[in-house]
């Protein structure tokens, strides 16, 4: 639950960090789009007030100096007629100029009459100031020109006063080489600018924030989507190997792809290695017979050459004799029981040899491991007083189908191989767990000297002891019983000394 609720709030913190991002960048983008856009529209409108500015000034020098109006700018005094007759010139000049560009409006101003002369707006629908700017704007213009007087040259700025803004070219007028006045041109901008067109821009932030909501929500829950498929498909392949992705578009579509690949690899190389296994079986059991008829032909070869011999001194004596009666002589209790001995003996080894062809019977009983071994144990007693038994049983150990008279012999081989180990006097530890993974482990250890690592490696071989009365056929035959039972059996040695020996038996 606190994992559950743990992936909830991280996906909840995903989803507002996603929209945080977006609104930043929305806002960022948008905030340079606006300051981008409003440097644009002053930058173009400057340059082109600026030009008919200039060009307003090359057209007036040229009315200045024509005969009709130097005349009159050569009186010492002026009546209104004379100040008619140049602002009407003018006038006309500006006109022309300005109505090219819808917008624009601007005209003259004489330093020496202190008036704003052939003042012009064409293109801008009425009521039309008469007299020169409108009074807002009158002080803002005049103060501009007369810094353009004083300084000869050429200047543009924006002015702001609320709401109006607008770019202003001012640009000296020469008459005889002094400058007399200046013309000026300006164009209101205000209505172009973003400010505004501010609701449509928020109209389209809000549909894009929406829009990118919706859309990081869509990508979040498509992730989300492909990444449970990603991760109940990878549950589901372990449940059934045979199960594959369905393959998609995108990133996920590729290590879906891409996990279909790897685990139809893995199930080949599986199938190559269950192939080889078995032919390593094969061969494994193709060696172990091999060792085994020639240990069966080595064990067999002894008793049938004593047999032999006897039979041979018997038929001797009675091809030679011919007489029954002499034949006494030769057949004396002592071959009569040697012969008897080693046939038994063979009796014995085929005995034990068919043990390999059947280990265990077919009909299991629950038995329960604990029980059996302490049975067992109590009988090794009996006849090995000097032995100390250490048992310790786990418990919760629960009842396995097995064949009890196999089981016992298998333990009745390893402790006898133990008590043989610490020479009749020593101490051997018997104890049962379960594992982690279920199987029931039954350990074996004694207190004698232990092994060598070459002999734990053949010490399942048939026919193969270090004893000198020993067949080599005990563990040979407890190896084939455990693995009948589907179990595992281990030897390895003690770092503190003495050799243990580990059963597993797998619960089904």
């Amino acid at each position: 639950m606190k994992k559950n609720n743990f992936t909830n709030r991280l996906n909840s913190a995903i989803i507002i960090l996603i929209m945080i991002v977006i609104i930043s960048a929305i806002a960022l983008s948008t905030t340079s789009i606006i300051n981008r856009w409003s440097d644009e529209v002053f930058s173009s409108h400057a340059t082109m007030t600026e030009i008919v500015a200039h060009q307003l000034q090359e057209y007036s020098e040229s009315v200045l100096n024509s005969s009709g109006v130097q005349a009159i700018l050569e009186k010492e005094t002026l009546s209104d007629k004379d100040l008619f007759q140049i602002d009407s010139s003018l006038k006309l000049l500006s006109n022309v100029m300005l109505s090219e560009i819808i917008g624009l409006e601007g005209g003259f101003y004489l330093k020496s009459f202190d008036k704003f002369l052939g003042y012009a707006y064409p293109t801008l629908p009425p009521p039309k100031p008469a007299y020169g700017p409108p009074p807002r704007s009158h002080d803002i213009i005049k103060q501009q020109i007369q810094q353009t007087i004083q300084q000869n040259r050429t200047i543009v700025e924006q002015h702001k006063f609320d709401p109006a803004i607008f770019p202003l070219a001012t640009v000296p007028i020469l008459y005889h080489g002094k400058v007399i006045g200046a013309t000026w041109v300006r164009i209101h901008i205000e209505r172009k600018l973003p400010a505004y067109r501010l609701k449509e821009i928020l109209n389209v932030i809000a549909t894009v924030s929406i829009t990118g909501f919706f859309v990081a929500v869509a990508i979040f829950l498509s992730l989300h989507r492909r990444t449970r498929n990603i991760r109940l498909g990878l549950e589901t392949i372990q449940k059934d190997p045979s199960y594959r992705f369905i393959i998609e578009g995108g990133t996920y579509g590729f290590i879906a792809e891409s996990i279909n690949a790897l685990v139809n690899n893995l199930e080949q190389e599986h199938r190559n290695l269950q192939k080889l296994e078995k032919e390593l079986h094969q061969q494994d059991k193709l060696a172990s017979l091999g060792k085994l008829i020639a240990g069966v032909a080595h064990e067999v070869k002894t008793p049938l050459a004593i047999i032999k011999t006897r039979v041979q001194l018997w038929q001797h004596k009675l091809t030679t004799t011919g007489k029954h009666d002499d034949i006494v002589e030769v057949v004396t209790p002592e071959t009569m029981e040697l012969v008897v001995e080693e046939i038994n003996r063979l009796t014995s080894l085929v005995n034990r040899l068919l043990i390999f062809s059947k280990p265990i019977n077919s009909d299991l009983s629950e038995i329960n491991i604990n029980d059996l071994v302490h049975q067992t144990i109590n009988l090794i007693k009996m006849d090995n007083s000097q032995m100390e038994f250490i048992e310790n049983y786990g418990e919760n150990i629960s009842a396995l189908p097995i064949d009890p008279q196999a089981m016992k012999q298998v333990v009745l081989n390893i402790i006898t191989n133990s008590i043989q180990a610490c020479k009749g006097v020593g101490t051997i530890r018997v104890s049962t767990t379960t594992s982690d993974s279920g199987e029931i482990v039954l350990g074996i250890s004694d207190s004698g000297p232990g092994m060598s690592e070459d002999i734990i490696s053949k010490i399942f071989d048939p026919f193969f002891t270090t004893k000198d009365d020993g067949s080599g056929l005990g563990l040979s035959i407890s190896y084939e019983i455990i693995k009948a039972h589907g179990g595992q059996i281990d030897f390895y040695n003690e770092p503190t000394g003495g050799l243990t020996c580990k059963i597993k038996l797998y619960q089904t």
